[in-house]
Parts: structure tokens; sequence; C-alpha cells
């Protein structure tokens, strides 16, 4: 696997007050090839009882290629803040993967599968964006613009099953797709300072138009809008002594996708997943604020809470039904809105700082979530209560004058969502890193995750479809690296070693 990257980027100056910028980028994989084999054990107890273990073997070949070109002009009127921004940019992408895939049960040979599928997608982009700040007073400024941004897919998705000796196409799984996302967002912010007090006020008018269509079955097609307006404030005061504090207000949106609303089945080996035509924009309330303090001799301290406040919050469930399909009963994944959901929670950050010969940097962070999600109808809502806590530590040192090391270590807690619960995940990695020749050559030396405890463990509770599934990652690795420096160009080689099994 090779990729295969291209960067350009410069800026013009016709003046100190004019400034026009260009970038672009070009990169891709021309091919790449994965290999995928595994033993699996499967047990079913209720609806289809039976051992159904199997082995399953894949290969990937795939190629991509995605560039893009950007523009940008800035104009100040003064030096005082008083200016206009304008960017425009444009990209594309096309995809293309091809699967061999052979299953071969224990058991039950009927089930046995040999098939092949294809993909091939492209999509186009274009943004555009008018930022213009003005100041009206020596302590005020206003700043307002709007922003654009087009996105369209078309991709054909194919599988061919073996039956008889040969490869027939599946036309319930075949996919010949088109979709559309359009953003035309506005705002305008007015802030101004008493002081050491500042507030700023803010309205932003957000737009957002999808569109899908399935043309090999027209019956999955829809377009609809989502307008909306969302203010927001804050708050900030700073003292003599260096103690700064915050509080704020906003509210946000979060659209569903072409992908959560489209309701083509797009069937599995052993499920099936389909969208939700029904969906509605999640909206959030959020109050958020915090203090820091630096202190000269130690470092810095700070802390921060907040309150989030969900109406319909989308989630994914998976329940279990009987699929003509498959012709037993199987599960099957959509997305839904929660009737109501929220959380809070806080964070602390501490950074000890020894000179300039050591740092130490600690983040801790926990969070209470509640949710309750209407799974069936005529049922009580299912409920979500979880507290789930995190903390990074890290640890930087310079010895000899030349020596860097540093440390990290990494934990998160329990956590859930409806019906499914994630194990805690943990790790420590450490690295080395040194200057010669007054910088002319780095040298680097970097261990993830040094005990390997890259394990990813679920539990899904679903009271008509429990299971538990286990995976483990060989996620430790070691990367090297060297970079020269002559003059002011610098070339950099890298190099890695590490495994993946699951």
């Amino acid at each position: 696997m090779q990729h295969i990257p291209l960067y350009v980027n410069s800026s013009y100056c016709f003046d100190s007050l004019n400034t026009i910028s260009f970038w672009g980028k070009c990169s891709g994989f021309p091919y790449s090839q994965t290999d995928f084999s595994k033993d699996y054990k499967y047990q079913e107890f209720i609806n289809n009882p039976g051992l159904y273990d199997y082995t399953e073997n894949a290969t990937y070949n795939s190629t991509s290629v995605n560039g893009s070109l950007g523009i940008e002009y800035e104009h100040k009127f003064n030096n005082n803040g008083h200016k206009l921004i304008a960017e425009i940019e444009g990209g594309a992408q096309k995809r293309y993967r091809n699967n061999n895939f052979l299953r071969i049960y224990d058991y039950y040979p009927e089930r046995n599968k040999d098939k092949e599928t294809v993909s091939d997608s492209k999509d186009y982009n274009f943004s555009g964006k008018i930022n213009y700040s003005v100041p009206y007073h020596k302590n005020g400024m206003i700043e307002m613009g709007v922003e654009g941004f087009y996105t369209s897919e078309i991709s054909v998705f194919r599988t061919d099953t073996l039956s008889g000796g040969t490869y027939v196409l599946d036309s319930l799984r075949y996919k010949d797709y088109a979709g559309s996302q359009g953003d035309l967002d506005g705002y305008i912010t007015v802030q101004h300072k008493f002081g050491r007090f500042t507030i700023k006020g803010g309205l932003r008018s957000e737009n957002r138009f999808l569109k899908y269509n399935v043309h090999n079955q027209p019956e999955h097609h829809d377009q609809n809008v989502y307008p909306g307006l969302f203010p927001s404030l804050h708050f900030s005061y700073a003292t003599k002594s260096m103690h700064n504090f915050n509080l704020s207000y906003t509210r946000r949106v979060n659209y569903p996708q072409n992908s959560q609303l489209n309701t083509f089945v797009t069937y599995g080996e052993d499920s099936f997943s389909t969208g939700n035509g029904d969906l509605k924009s999640t909206y959030t309330n959020s109050v958020e604020g915090g203090w820091s303090k630096f202190f000269p001799k130690f470092g810095s301290v700070g802390l921060s809470a907040y309150f989030k406040n969900n109406k319909d919050e989308i989630n994914n469930i998976t329940d279990v039904v009987y699929a003509d399909f498959f012709g037993r009963y199987v599960s099957y994944s959509m997305p839904v809105n929660s009737s109501e959901s929220h959380q809070y929670g806080g964070s602390l950050y501490v950074m000890y700082r020894l000179k300039k010969f050591m740092t130490i940097r600690l983040n801790a962070s926990a969070y209470q979530y509640y949710s309750e999600t209407i799974f069936r109808d005529n049922e009580d809502a299912a409920v979500t209560d979880c507290f789930t806590y995190s903390f990074r530590l890290n640890f930087w040192a310079k010895l000899w004058k030349f020596l860097e090391i540093n440390a990290s270590g990494n934990y998160r807690s329990q956590t859930k969502t409806v019906f499914n619960e994630t194990a805690p995940t943990y790790s420590i990695n450490c690295g080395l890193r040194s200057d010669f020749w007054k910088r002319k050559i780095s040298v680097f030396l970097n261990m993830q995750d040094i005990f390997n405890w890259g394990k990813r463990q679920n539990t899904y509770t679903n009271p008509y479809y429990a299971t538990y599934s286990s995976r483990k990652y060989n996620s430790r690795f070691i990367s090297v690296g060297i970079t020269f420096r002559f003059g002011k160009i610098e070339m950099e080689k890298q190099a890695r070693t590490g495994a993946y099994t699951g």
C-alpha cells in the first residue's frame, strides 16, 4: 500500500493591506490490498438454536484519489481589525473497491457464501465564505458573514453471489445511489470589553438541504430542508492576579445525514440495517463555565463544568425480527430519536513546569449521562444512566541538554449508550527524541501501548437481543524517524512496525 501526497501552498502580499493565498492538494492510494481471515465462534439459544461456527476469508483491493484547490483574499481597511476575508474551495474524490469473500460453516454448509462485491463512487464538493469585521468602538467589534457548502455523491454497489457454478447479481443488495447536501449559513456577533470584563453575543442562521435517490429502487428517495436560528452568549473576566473566569450559553443542532434517512435496506451476512425517514434533528442547549489560574513558579490549573440538554438525540438501536431475505430471525439496526437525554460533567487541568527541565500535565474529566428512548411502540422507554470518568497523564523531560523523553498514560472507564456497554480502555506510551549538530538532524523513537492493552469489549443488553463481543488488537508498535534540515528545507523519513489481530 503506497500513499502518495502532494501539497502546494503560497501567499502573495500586494501591500500591507492586501493578501491573496492559494493552496492545493492531491493524494491517494493507487493500489491497496488487504487480506483478512478469522475463525468465528457463534451460538444462538432462542430464535435459531444451534452452533454456527465458521471460518471467513476475504481480500480487499482498492484505489482512491482526491484533490482540492482553494483561494483566499484578505483586505484590511486599516490595522485596527477592520477587514474583509473571502474564500472559495473545491474538491473531488474517486474511490473503487473490490472484495472477494468466502465463508464456510462447520455444521451448516447450506449457509456457505462465496461472493464478490464492487463499490465504485465519486463525489464533488464546493465551499465558500465571506467574513467582515468592523470595530464600532475602541473596545467593541462586530463580525458578520455567510458560509456555503455543497457536496454531491454518486455511487454504485453490487454483489455477485456464486450460484450453480457462476456468479449471479444479488438484485436486493444492488444499489445505484445519488445524493447531495447543501448548507447555507449566516452569522453575526457583537463583542465589547468593559475593562477586564468581556461580553460576546451572537446569532447564527443554519439551513441544510438534503436529497437522495436510489435509482434501481426509486421508492427510496426523499428531500429535506432544515432551517434554524441559534443564539449564543459568552462572558469572560480576567483579574490582575491571573485568575480567568468564563461562562457561556449556546444552542446547537445536529442534523440527520442522508445515510440515516435513506430507507434502502442494506443486507449483511447475518443482519441488516436501514434508515429512518422520520428522523428529527437533535437540538442541544449547552451551558458551560470555567476557571483557570497561572502560577509563575508552578504552572497552571483549570476547572470547568457543563450541562447539556438534548431534544430528540439521535441513537442507533438494534432489534430482532424475522426476515424473508434470510428465512430466519436476524438482528437489524436503525437510527431513532431519544425522547429525553442530558449530560453534565466537569474536568480538571493541571500543568506543572520545573523551569525548562520537566513538564507534567494531568487532564481528568467525569460526566453523568441520562437518556430515555422509546424502543418499541406501546412499551416503556429504555433508560440509559451512566457515570463515566477518564484521565490522561503526560510527562516530558530534557536530559543532558540533547535528549528528550516523554511518556503518557490514558484511562477511560466504562461507557454506555442505548443497550450498549463498552468496557474500560487504557494504554501507556513512551518516546525518545534527540537533536544533533544544532538541530540539523533530529531522530525519535516512540512506542505505542507498551503493554499491548488494545482490547475492546462490548455487551449489548437489548432484552430481545443480548450479545457480548470482544476484540483484541495488537496495538503495541514502534515508530522511528529521522529529520534532516538544510536551511529552510526539511526532509523527514519515518518507519513503523506493528501488527493487528482481531
